[in-house]
């Protein structure tokens, strides 16, 4: 049984997220079909192969999607956090997840039924277009780490990482642009296929030239102007916020 709507926590609609397209009626008409659930970290909102017969909005938490490679490995995707949507998007009509949705850090997680997506389709030209859209910019998305990831080597795949990283998680400081998400250099090495030694050894050399520090176990980046050279990173016309996130 869903919980009453005003008891959920209040929805601050990140830049970039599925729900900052939507106005707030849209939203409201979104939210009063969902069935909020509490997920621990470690669970999985559905695996590879289950059946695709609901989509999954993010009130609070991280989910990984994540794609199983053939040597057992898991490389993740993208990371979902507040105000997105996790689901097979591709096509209404899919009967099976193609990626899984691994639970990152404890969630509440709003479970919506795939046939509730087509009513509102169905109800709202606008929603129809928000769903266009917000389809679009996540091929777009996916399109351009793909993008870094062949054409710029697994350096620049990572300095795109840490630059997305920026855009949704980091806070500017007087000493650069902290990243306030926790991550280590395993989890990092699973955006680009590259090992944790790998990743050591880049972030390591990065520090060393002044590129980047920690503090209190977050990367602190001071030299954005390198990391965004290594993956041809435009410096005017710069991506979208829907487009440069993980």
């Amino acid at each position: 049984m869903s919980r009453p709507l005003q008891s959920l926590p209040v929805h601050e609609k990140p830049g970039g997220s599925f729900a900052s397209m939507l106005s707030p009626e849209e939203f409201d008409r979104f939210q009063a079909r969902t069935q909020p659930v509490h997920k621990r970290a470690g669970t999985y909102l559905y695996l590879e192969g289950d059946p695709s017969d609901y989509f999954y909005f993010l009130y609070n938490g991280t989910v990984k999607i994540q794609k199983s490679t053939s040597d057992g490995k898991e490389l993740t995707i993208t990371l979902l956090g507040s105000g997105d949507l996790a689901g097979e998007y591709g096509n209404l009509n899919a009967v099976r997840h193609d990626f899984s949705a691994k639970v990152a850090t404890d969630s509440l997680v709003g479970a919506i039924k795939k046939t509730q997506i087509e009513a509102l389709i169905k109800e709202s030209g606008t929603f129809s277009l928000k769903m266009m859209q917000w389809m679009g910019s996540n091929t777009l998305k996916e399109q351009s780490k793909f993008r870094d990831l062949l054409l710029y080597g697994k350096n620049g795949a990572l300095a795109s990482t840490l630059i997305r990283l920026s855009t949704t998680y980091g806070a500017g400081t007087e000493n650069g642009t902290v990243l306030q998400l926790k991550l280590t250099n395993a989890d990092l090495g699973e955006y680009i296929g590259l090992s944790r030694e790998g990743v050591n050894r880049c972030l390591n050399e990065w520090k060393k030239a002044g590129v980047l520090s920690y503090e209190n176990g977050r990367i602190v980046i001071h030299d954005m102007l390198y990391l965004r050279e290594l993956c041809n990173c435009p410096l005017h016309n710069l991506c979208s916020s829907e487009i440069c996130r993980l």
